[in-house]
């Protein structure tokens, strides 16, 4: 079996970062042929420097190696080079590309290791790898990120040992003090600049690689923390997103999955820059505590970060009838608790049935938790910025208090008799809505609700009769 020496280095962030050195280190003389690469070293720039720790191999680190033509090969770390700067990669005949062995007249190697990847040689002798993967998903670890999140390349003459690996991608660093137990981070860009899925990498031998995102790529990243990441307002956490090289024109959204107890969202609307090979710090930042789903957006009541009947903000929830409190699937008079059918008549239950019987949130979610007036969802148009955005794939409005933090309300709709009305039946952006407690005025058959629609919102009660089906969304001082 033919054995492959190769010197080389993954990119993975330690305590203080990293900064590549460009030395070739030898381990000794192995017989048999041999590649050497060298690492490559970081932008120099205020805010995308690295320095510090090295990066070592860990065992089970996959490389895959196309020498000399488009059919790739699969190489595994030899387990006694773990855990040291240069290493050792054996043939390990678990993956190899699909491919006419059309020869290239370079060497290529690719981390991480994947059978998807495609190799192919223009005429003008670029080289272009494709499917290129961007991790949507990415492992929490303290301090760093996990194997196979941050892709790299090298590129040689066929027949030279001398392997130059390019990094390509950057890292987003956030610090973050806090309190509660975090499951997931999710990190998306405001303007939908992708930042993870497969992506097109074209390279020349001395030059740096040219990065093109597939059409089907996605705008968000979420970072699994399995344990739950435990905050603490004392100690700060790092946490660190592999990303491709990405401008972010309008910034981008974090939002803290807390699970049982809702989510959390920061924004910022400035443009910022994560640049290949390097990493953008962002400033260290405080999150409300959390002892329960909710937001304070800086405005007379705090907002539920999801409708009743949901386990995620993006979550349509259940649907209600105004005043009644358990869900159906079909609404009309007929059905509706507070329709007299004899005198074809809505009755009278109240102007305002916040914190009543009547009211789907204290309810269902408990004492203390109600629907919002008429006056307290009119703040959410008067003192919010609101944008269009999605959370994973799902179309909605998103609306920024005076403080920074946010809400995200999903293009819900309502229900009709037996049918569902959503954003799916009318223009992108459209159509979220939820009931108010207030009854609409001089009209006894009607109730106000909050129409989100293409990144604005309006207060209205006019055509939204009692008996049809809103999602809740609650309040609570």
């Amino acid at each position: 079996m033919k054995t492959i020496k190769i010197f080389a280095v993954i990119f993975m962030l330690m305590l203080s970062g990293c900064k590549l050195s460009e030395d070739i280190q030898e381990t000794g003389s192995i017989p048999g042929h041999r590649y050497v690469a060298a690492m490559e070293g970081f932008v120099p720039d205020t805010r995308t420097e690295l320095v510090g720790n090295q990066v070592l191999w860990s065992s089970g680190d996959m490389i895959m190696v196309f020498d000399g033509n488009d059919a790739g090969k699969s190489y595994v770390l030899d387990q006694a080079s773990s855990g040291r700067a240069s290493g050792e990669f054996i043939p390990s005949g678990d993956f190899v590309t699909e491919a006419s062995g059309k020869e290239t007249g370079s060497v290529v190697a690719f981390y991480p290791c994947s059978s998807d990847l495609i190799l192919s040689c223009a005429q003008d002798g670029a080289l272009t790898l494709d499917n290129v993967l961007y991790p949507s998903e990415q492992k929490y670890l303290s301090s760093s990120f996990a194997n196979s999140s941050f892709p790299m390349i090298s590129v040689n003459p066929a027949g030279e040992n001398e392997l130059q690996f390019r990094n390509l991608g950057g890292v987003l660093h956030l610090k973050v003090r806090g309190n509660g137990s975090v499951s997931k981070v999710i990190l998306e860009s405001n303007a939908g600049e992708f930042i993870s899925g497969n992506a097109s990498v074209t390279v020349t031998q001395g030059n740096l690689p040219v990065i093109a995102m597939h059409d089907n790529a996605s705008a968000s990243i979420s970072l699994l923390c399995d344990p739950p990441l435990v905050l603490s307002e004392d100690k700060v956490a790092d946490l660190y997103f592999s990303l491709p090289p990405v401008e972010f024109t309008s910034g981008f959204t974090v939002t803290f999955d807390y699970g049982e107890k809702g989510t959390l969202v920061k924004q910022t609307g400035k443009p910022q820059s994560v640049k290949r090979s390097g990493i953008l710090h962002m400033p260290e930042f405080a999150l409300e505590d959390m002892s329960g789903p909710f937001v304070d957006l800086g405005l007379s009541v705090k907002w539920a970060t999801m409708n009743v009947g949901a386990s995620a903000p993006e979550e349509y929830g259940h649907y209600y009838a105004w005043g009644e409190t358990e869900e159906k699937k079909s609404f009309s008079k007929g059905n509706y608790a507070y329709f007299d059918s004899q005198l074809m008549a809505y009755q009278d239950i109240g102007e305002d049935i916040s914190g009543t019987k009547y009211d789907a949130a204290t309810a269902n979610w408990g004492e203390g938790w109600r629907m919002p007036t008429m006056a307290e969802i009119q703040e959410l148009v008067d003192f919010c910025e609101w944008t269009q955005a999605r959370v994973n794939r799902v179309g909605g409005n998103r609306i920024t208090g005076p403080n920074g933090n946010s809400i995200f309300i999903p293009n819900a709709g309502y229900w009709q008799n037996s049918s569902q009305y959503f954003d799916d039946d009318y223009p992108e952006g459209s159509f979220g809505l939820f009931w108010s407690a207030t009854i609409g005025s001089g009209k006894n058959e009607e109730a106000y609700i909050i129409n989100c629609e293409n990144g604005h919102g309006v207060v209205a009660y006019r055509y939204w009769y009692r008996h049809f089906g809103l999602p809740v969304r609650p309040v609570r001082d």
